[in-house]
Parts: C-alpha cells; structure tokens; sequence
C-alpha cells in the first residue's frame, strides 16, 4: 500500500515555486485516498467526543502521539509525502500527518484548511492543519515543535502562517481568515 511522493528541490527559489503548486497538491490527493482498515481503524478510535472541539481534540491527541519520521539524508532537500495508511502505521513528517488530519477533520463535518508556516523568506518550512466550523477556527499542528503542539495553540517558531484549501482540480487555493473567524 505504498505510493508516496517524492518532491526534491533544486534550490531554495526551486522550492518557492513548487511547494504551493505540488508539494500541497500531494499532501491533499494522499488525504483523498481510500481508507485502509488501519486508518478506519485509527479514526474510529480518534475522533470521538459530544461536540465539534471534543473529536478535533481527541484527532489531534492521537495524530500528536503517533510517531514522528524525518526525512534525512538523500531526502533531506525533499518533501516525501505518504499514504494515510504509512503514516498511521509506521510515521511521518508534518506534511503525512497534516494530510491525516486533514482526511480526520472532514470526517469530523469541519471544513479543513492546510497551514503552511515559516518565516518571511520561507513560509514553506512546516504545514500543519486546521478546522473552520461556523466562525470558530481550530489549529491541530500535532508536530509543530519536538514534542507536538498542544491543541489549538500557535507556535512561535514559525511566525508566518498562509491556510489553504483544495482548489479546482486539487491546486491549493491560498484562503484568507478574516477578523471575524476566532482563531
């Protein structure tokens, strides 16, 4: 059950123009992917609770305790983004469990958003995912640092944050959060 996607980057302006366009556009197909019996499995026993919070809660607690894989070496210039069911199973990078939760969120009834942070010359340097429901905006960002963000909490080591949603043909649209929604 494997068919990750590898996207390497020639350089730092090769990345700039690419993320966006593939790198994003992976991480929303890998969420769109059938459900395996591990990742029914895995959702079944994650999103559980009385209200919308309570199962983004309990999402983000169990993505926040599986493992997490960095890609090194040969990979370490690349994004590699997996199937729901690799990462589940065996880990991955911010880019695999953003697409989870962002498989997890919908499955919640929350429409969810993709966050890509950064700093200014890099807004590409972490994704993680997020959940619009009515005017209430939720930040699951379970690998934002060593130990995984606790729900609903923005970390400070990337301060530039863009959302974004599936597009037209899986391009990802950048979505602007106005004052009006919580976040």
């Amino acid at each position: 059950m494997t068919s990750k996607r590898t996207i390497c980057y020639a350089s730092f302006a090769d990345k700039a123009e690419r993320y966006q366009r593939e790198t994003l556009r992976a991480v929303f197909d890998a969420s769109r992917a059938p459900l395996s019996p591990a990742t029914r499995w895995f959702f079944s026993r994650c999103i559980v609770g009385e209200n919308m919070e309570s199962r983004l809660r309990s999402l983000h607690g169990c993505a926040r305790s599986g493992r997490y894989v960095a890609e090194v070496g040969d990979l370490a210039h690349c994004d590699e983004v997996r199937t729901m069911h690799e990462t589940v199973d065996t880990g991955g990078d911010c880019e695999d469990w953003a697409a989870v939760l962002f498989a997890g969120i919908k499955l919640c009834g929350a429409q969810p958003l993709l966050v890509t942070s950064g700093e200014a010359h890099d807004n590409f340097m972490h994704v993680a995912a997020a959940a619009l429901w009515g005017q209430q905006l939720w930040l699951l960002d379970p690998k934002g640092d060593s130990i995984g963000a606790p729900f609903n909490v923005r970390s400070e080591t990337y301060p530039v944050r863009r959302y974004w949603a599936p597009g037209v043909y899986g391009q990802a649209v950048e979505v602007h959060i106005f004052q009006g929604v919580a976040a």
